[in-house]
């Protein structure tokens, strides 16, 4: 969630390969980028190479990516979908 709310606010993310559904929420190089999160090294120069946050486009990118992915009525709809599927086959 809080990855969310980040990029609603335009706040480029950085967040692990490999860190349970973090790569389906941050999509890489519009709302943010994904780094190996296990190498110290390797995620404080994906940090430092990504400190000024990314160029002012990514802000309205991101903005769109969570709005037409998360926001409520797009999430309400997946979720009649997804149990309407369920409905159908029993």
């Amino acid at each position: 969630l809080t990855l969310v709310e980040a990029i609603s606010a335009g706040v480029p993310v950085m967040g692990g390969k490999s860190s349970g559904g973090v790569p389906f929420v941050v999509n890489y190089g519009a709302a943010g980028w994904l780094c190996d999160v296990s190498d110290p090294d390797k995620l404080a120069d994906a940090i430092l190479e990504k400190v000024d946050g990314g160029p002012p486009s990514m802000a309205i990118t991101s903005r769109n990516y969570i709005e037409s992915n998360f926001a409520p009525e797009v999430v309400a709809k997946k979720y009649l979908s997804w149990y309407g599927s369920f409905l159908e086959k029993s």
